[in-house]
């Protein structure tokens, strides 16, 4: 009888053989065309960069397609053409803004072993967006607004977006359940805690360094902030753990 650990898990690395992985590389190769980056040097691509940057700054009713388009170097016509108008711009800017939040988070987690994808789930949603101020203060204002279009764009995108994303962590989940390394805890709150945390820390960031006094912007700070959600998330979610964890 075949050993079921062996089906999910390479012995040495502990990564995923199965499904989970080549899911996980579909969401970062497979994407329809319509929803891959046009060439950043093209009209299109110059007006996206253009608009990400006005939106994340200005947001939707403070920015004008005329300024987009100055900044884009291109005729105002061309934003009508290619995408009628500026609230289907605004959507375009979201959708590739989620794309490239959920390629960067999969392409992390895949280098991790198959039961600490969970754990760096949200140290991974984290970092994309402290290395991006643009996407999160994009986000934020969409958030804010109460998420409307980021809730239409989860739907359009299906499989390929947020959804894909999460039956490829809940598969993760089960995975680790069934070898005995992850404690059997209801999934979806599991999902909501780690989207939370890895959502707030940087959403908050501004309270935090008023009442704190320090920024998540000083690398000591990000470390020791990230070493402690670590340690609070494995002491949680993890069923075996050494005395060093």
């Amino acid at each position: 009888m075949q050993d079921k650990s062996k089906e999910h898990f390479d012995s040495e690395h502990g990564e995923s053989l199965d499904q989970i992985i080549l899911r996980m590389r579909r969401l970062l190769s497979d994407l329809p065309e319509e929803l891959r980056l046009p060439d950043p040097e093209s009209p299109r691509g110059k007006i996206l960069t253009s608009a990400r940057r006005a939106f994340a700054e200005n947001g939707f009713k403070g920015t004008s397609t005329r300024v987009i388009a100055d900044e884009a170097k291109v005729n105002l016509a061309m934003i009508h053409y290619y995408f009628g108008n500026k609230a289907r711009l605004y959507k375009r800017v979201l959708t590739y803004a989620i794309i490239g939040l959920f390629t960067e988070i999969s392409k992390d987690l895949i280098n991790y072993p198959m039961e600490e994808r969970l754990i760096a789930l949200p140290f991974t949603l984290m970092k994309s967006l402290r290395d991006d101020q643009d996407k999160t203060k994009l986000l934020r204002r969409e958030f804010a607004d109460g998420g409307v279009n980021f809730k239409e764009i989860v739907i359009e995108m299906g499989d390929f977006g947020p959804k894909g994303f999460r039956r490829i962590i809940h598969d993760t989940y089960m995975t680790g359940k069934s070898t005995s390394k992850l404690k059997d805890l209801p999934m979806d709150s599991v999902l909501r805690l780690l989207i939370t945390l890895g959502y707030s820390m940087l959403f908050m960031a501004p309270i935090y360094e008023a009442v704190l006094g320090t920024s998540l912007d000083d690398e000591d700070v990000w470390k020791e902030q990230i070493t402690v959600n670590e340690q609070i998330l494995k002491y949680g979610l993890m069923k075996k753990r050494s005395e060093d964890d």
